[in-house]
């Protein structure tokens, strides 16, 4: 990486770390709101869906974030060439792209195969 890039990866993982703040604090607030939930007589906690669901949200957002920093930092640090890890990986998928067609081609005429042996054992076994 030049320079700039580096400079700018360093801005970001800065905006991002304080986007994660934010997440983070929201997530308290949430789980306070949560845990300051009304039980009725019986024990039971009321809880909507909706609550449950932002919590899971912000969650997610923040493991996210984790991950594009914990990248962000290790690029840095390893000083890669993000243009031929590109690359690279766009070949490696292309790659695969074509085993899968190669191996459906052959998973749909081993399933015709199939089809036809089956009928000729029921044939055989005198079910047909």
């Amino acid at each position: 990486m030049t320079e700039v890039e580096k400079a700018r990866v360093v801005v970001r993982v800065d905006e991002l770390k304080k986007e994660m703040d934010r997440e983070e604090f929201l997530l308290a607030l949430i789980r306070r709101k949560n845990s300051g939930l009304i039980l009725p007589k019986d024990g039971r906690e009321i809880c909507t869906i909706d609550v449950d669901t932002d919590e899971f949200k912000t969650g997610e957002t923040i493991l996210e974030l984790g991950r594009k920093i914990t990248y962000l930092e290790d690029c840095l640090r390893d000083n890669r060439n993000l243009r031929a890890d590109v690359e690279m990986l766009a070949r490696k998928i292309q790659e695969f792209d074509t085993q899968i067609e190669t191996l459906e081609i052959f998973r749909k005429a081993d399933q015709d195969n199939l089809k036809w042996a089956s009928l000729a054992l029921r044939v055989c076994n005198g079910e047909q």
